[in-house]
């Protein structure tokens, strides 16, 4: 079995988003890699995002690209059909190339604060 690196965030990376019942979309933060290379966007901050749920209620998400409008993802987050992040709950998800946005609702009206962090490793 292969080792694997811990995830290490990256620095100023992590976006704090108040969840409720209907959809909110928001941008990663964009930064500098530690060389200060710039990396193409989506890959700033890391290829991973460690996504934490510190509230009550189920958080549904989905990460994609940005559409003109600079902090709304180009897709929509589903109760029915999006990524479940339970209540209480911390999983470490990869970024898929073009990844820069995020949208996130909940099951209920919560609201629930969702941490999303980026990094690399697992």
């Amino acid at each position: 079995m292969p080792i694997t690196d811990a995830f290490l965030p990256s620095n100023n990376s992590t976006v704090t988003v108040s969840v409720g019942a209907g959809v909110t979309h928001g941008a990663f933060p964009i930064t500098p890699n530690p060389s200060g290379a710039v990396d193409p966007p989506w890959r700033s901050g890391g290829e991973y995002i460690e996504v934490q749920n510190a509230g009550a209620v189920t958080v549904f998400l989905e990460t994609g690209p940005g559409t003109n409008v600079p902090t709304t993802c180009a897709v929509v987050a589903a109760v029915a059909s999006s990524y479940p992040i339970l209540a209480g709950q911390s999983k470490i998800i990869k970024r898929a190339p073009g990844d820069t946005n995020f949208s996130v609702i909940g099951a209920a009206a919560g609201p629930t604060t969702l941490f999303m962090t980026l990094g690399n490793g697992i």
